[in-house]
C-alpha cells in the first residue's frame, strides 16, 4: 500500500511538472508575440525620430534662412534710407536752385506735400 502511495504521489508531481511545463509553453509563445510586437513598435519609433530629425534639420535651414534675408532686409533698407535721404538733400539743393532762378523764396508746400517737398517742386508736381 505504501508503494502504491508513493507512485500515486510520484504520478502526481510528475502531472504537476508536466501542467508546468505546459504553462511555460503558452508563456513563452505569448513572451514571442509580445516582443514581436515590441520589435514592431520600436520600429515605428525609430522611423518618427528620423522624420522627426529631419524637420529638425529642414526648420534650422529655414531659420537660418530666415535670419539671413532678415539681416539682407536691413541692410538693404538702411542703404535704400540713406540713399533717400541723400536724394532728398539733392532735391532740396534742385528746389533752392529752381527757386533762385525764378526769384522765389523756397517753403514748404503745406497744402499738397506735408512731407516737406520745396513749394517750387511742390508747383510743378501740384500744377499738374
Amino acid at each position: 500500500m505504501i508503494a502504491a502511495q508513493e507512485a500515486l504521489k510520484a504520478e502526481y508531481y510528475l502531472w504537476q511538472l508536466f501542467q508546468i511545463e505546459k504553462d511555460m509553453v503558452g508563456v513563452r509563445q505569448e513572451a514571442g508575440k509580445h516582443k514581436e510586437e515590441l520589435n514592431g513598435a520600436a520600429k515605428v519609433l525609430y522611423s518618427c525620430e528620423s522624420k522627426v530629425e529631419q524637420k529638425k534639420k529642414a526648420a534650422a535651414g529655414f531659420s537660418k534662412e530666415r535670419l539671413l534675408l532678415e539681416r539682407k532686409h536691413k541692410k538693404r533698407k538702411a542703404e535704400l534710407e540713406k540713399k533717400a535721404s541723400s536724394i532728398i538733400a539733392l532735391l532740396q539743393v534742385v528746389a533752392c536752385h529752381c527757386c533762385c532762378a525764378m526769384g522765389v523764396q523756397p517753403t514748404l508746400c503745406p497744402t499738397h506735400h506735408s512731407g516737406g517737398m520745396p513749394q517750387c517742386l511742390a508747383f510743378v508736381h501740384c500744377s499738374g
